[in-house]
């Protein structure tokens, strides 16, 4: 019944209530600095009244829980946008390292290479004899060809590096979810008893550290545990269950040798691993694919001109520098193999063989003809060696080797069938494209190889003033040609068109291409920088500790628990004077 030991019982209470609020104020000042931290506030209510005399006397005051002030439709927004964050920083990182690499913009890139290297061949064009015109434009060729040999070389170490990145961010993700399951465990049975505050928040950082990673979607729980989904909708952690990923032949795989193996790549989208996965599997194979197509296109159309080209001299010897997987084959047929074994046509070549006084040895010259589908690299060899006894013809290694006596040399005219530039015969450079080029090893050997015109068609006569052939490769360079571009998609198969272009144009449109891709990059880095710090501002609102609010909360505190302990001391002088008088 209400008196004296019920106002002393509310007011120990009141006293206990009022020190679990300075508690928690003083946890809040403490961690006022501590990323991850969510405010926490004390939830107190009344007591059960207790019926006496016909009335109902309050019981005074008890603390009922302590709470965390948190938006979860807030929190979830922040999650996502700091994923999204992650993605677009590390795509703008790699690629600002791609621009570094093509260096358009000082004017020292491929592009700068690629216009000098057709300018040589104007400047061989006003002197056909020039020995030095021909020396500056080998070194020209030359370093064109390691450029973009060493580019494709750097790109391949790009994707290297990415992948290293991806097995870093495979170990994270697999980390990070064990800790989250642990956590889980241990929120499950602490919730039993309260609300296991400050391991919500470890847990709510290590939330947002996972979705620094990777495409993450949580929901929680009536236990308290947190079931996280990733990509494709598979489950990371369940209750105290985790789940891993791996990296496997540049693959993300889920359940990696279970009945619930899934390959998850294309579908993630965000977190570092988002990112890395678009610069390797979209921009870097995308530039990978068009510097090899633009690249190719160059070998061929130079090669096609020169193959039927002569030096200041014929030719003495020369060994094809594309190689057939069997020289029994017809030359256009998959069994051949030759790398441009498709673009060989029927038709023929003219076959010139000079004396040492640069006499042509067989008047008209002699045409070998070429059937796609029938004549074989064997048949071309056997053909060129019964020209003339002072030549001889054979393949070595699945190449063409031709190679003329002391004193002769030889040479060819209107190749209609490709065939010439599709064995690698009488051409400028060698490889397949980006990764592969170089100059071909008789050019390497004797710059005055180097074809700046060509053999009159019908006599065969050498003259040192033409200058056909250097003209024609010069005009290249505003030649459009029918280059494969390609597109690169994380989701669905690669796409590709053929596009009618100049070499530098082609090449000018994947450097553009890149630089869209950067600028939007980098405006998606800023729309998503701007949402986190707007979340931020709105999140520290409402769950961010605010010293002056927590130094007020204080001040009240240490009022009211004051006035508490003056109730104390009011009910036990009231007893005293009881026990005076009963005395």
């Amino acid at each position: 019944m209400p008196g004296i030991r019920s106002a002393l019982d509310i007011a120990v209470g009141a006293m206990a209530t009022h020190q679990y609020g300075m508690d928690v104020v003083s946890h809040n000042v403490a961690n006022v600095n501590t990323e991850g931290y969510t405010l926490q506030t004390v939830i107190n209510k009344s007591k059960v009244p207790q019926a006496s005399g016909g009335f109902m006397f309050g019981r005074g005051v008890e603390t009922y829980e302590i709470r965390q002030l948190v938006d979860e439709t807030v929190e979830k927004r922040l999650l996502e946008y700091r994923s999204s964050l992650a993605s677009a920083e590390e795509i703008e990182t790699f690629g600002k390292v791609l621009d570094g690499l093509f260096n358009e913009v000082e004017g020292n890139g491929l592009g700068t290479m690629l216009s000098d290297f057709f300018n040589s061949w104007e400047d061989l064009s006003l002197n056909s004899a020039g020995t030095a015109e021909r020396s500056v434009l080998y070194e020209q060729a030359l370093g064109l060809a390691q450029y973009i040999d060493e580019l494709d070389a750097a790109l391949i170490g790009e994707e290297e590096n990415l992948g290293i990145s991806l097995q870093s961010g495979v170990e994270a993700v697999n980390t990070l979810t064990s800790q989250i399951a642990d956590l889980n465990q241990q929120i499950v049975a602490a919730s039993q008893n309260t609300n296991p505050n400050d391991l919500l928040d470890q847990r709510n950082y290590l939330m947002s550290e996972l979705a620094q990673y990777i495409d993450v979607q949580t929901f929680a729980q009536d236990d308290g545990s947190l079931t996280v989904l990733g990509p494709r909708g598979v489950t990371l952690v369940i209750g105290s269950d985790r789940f891993d990923i791996n990296l496997h032949q540049g693959d993300i795989i889920y359940g990696k040798g279970t009945d619930k193996e899934l390959t998850i790549t294309d579908y993630v989208e965000k977190g570092r691993m988002g990112g890395w996965l678009e610069m390797r599997d979209t921009v870097i194979s995308e530039l990978r694919a068009n510097l090899n197509e633009v690249s190719k296109e160059m070998i061929w159309a130079v090669n096609t001109i020169h193959s039927q080209g002569i030096g200041l001299t014929g030719l003495t010897s020369t060994t094809g520098s594309y190689t057939a997987a069997a020289t029994n084959q017809p030359v256009g047929s998959a069994a051949a193999d030759l790398f441009f074994g498709d673009r060989i046509t029927d038709g023929g070549f003219n076959f010139w063989v000079y004396d040492a006084s640069g006499n042509v040895v067989n008047p008209g010259g002699t045409n070998i003809a070429i059937t796609a589908n029938t004549t074989t690299m064997d048949d071309i060899a056997t053909a060129l060696g019964a020209v003339d006894l002072n030549v001889t013809a054979s393949t070595v290694g699945g190449r063409l080797s031709i190679t003329a006596g002391s004193g002769y040399t030889f040479g060819f005219t209107e190749d209609t069938s490709n065939v010439l530039a599709a064995l690698g015969v009488n051409t400028f450079f060698t490889g397949e494209g980006s990764g592969t080029m170089g100059i071909h090893e008789t050019i390497a050997a004797d710059r005055n190889m180097i074809a700046a015109g060509k053999a009159d068609a019908a006599t065969g006569e050498i003259s040192s003033g033409n200058n056909e052939t250097s003209l024609a490769i010069g005009e290249l360079k505003y030649t459009n040609l029918s280059i494969t571009e390609w597109q690169s998609k994380r989701i669905g198969s690669d796409t590709s068109i053929t596009v009618n272009a100049s070499i530098e144009g082609f090449y000018a449109s994947m450097i553009s291409a890149l630089g869209s891709s950067l600028n939007s990059a980098e405006r998606n880095r800023e729309f998503a920088e701007s949402m986190v710090q707007n979340l931020e501002t709105v999140r520290g609102s409402i769950s961010g500790v605010s010293l002056d609010e927590e130094m007020t909360k204080l001040i009240e505190l240490q009022q009211s628990y004051a006035a508490a302990a003056k109730l104390i001391t009011t009910m036990d002088e009231i007893f005293q004077t009881l026990m005076t008088i009963k005395s």
